[in-house]
């Protein structure tokens, strides 16, 4: 195993496409200090690694090209909303509904992105949420 230095707070595990959930927990439970995660192109990360980075004040979290679905947006929301300012999605399987959620309960949400969210059909009712948050489609 790679040793990690515990107090790093930016982690870009970007395109490791073999990490799975359980090496995510892994990376995490050793770090103390973790506040900005760029798991992008990390195709085997679900809910359950997302929830692995509960122990942490997340503030950004890229998880573009990756497969989040309804579930994952579930995890942020009831796990890392605390402190998350900043999210990245570029999924397949997100909708309106996943989104709505996300944005109703991460109150500190300043700028989320998301790009080919298919299932995504209207964002307006986005801004009803959070007035103040930047939205990149």
């Amino acid at each position: 195993m790679l040793a990690v230095n515990p107090h790093i707070h930016t982690l870009s595990l970007a395109y490791v496409t073999h990490l799975t959930d359980t090496d995510l927990e892994n990376v995490s439970n050793s770090l103390v200090s973790l506040s900005v995660v760029d798991l992008s192109g990390c195709t085997k990360i679900s809910s359950a690694g997302i929830k692995s980075l509960t122990r942490h004040p997340i503030k950004a979290l890229d998880l573009g090209s990756t497969t989040i679905s309804y579930r994952g947006c579930g995890a942020i929301a009831n796990y890392l909303c605390s402190s998350l300012s900043e999210l990245s999605l570029n999924c397949t399987d997100v909708n309106d509904e996943c989104l709505r959620k996300v944005v109703s309960k991460c109150k500190k949400l300043a700028r989320v992105s998301i790009f080919g969210c298919k299932y995504v059909r209207d964002v307006s009712f986005l801004y009803h949420l959070n007035p103040l948050m930047i939205l990149e489609c």
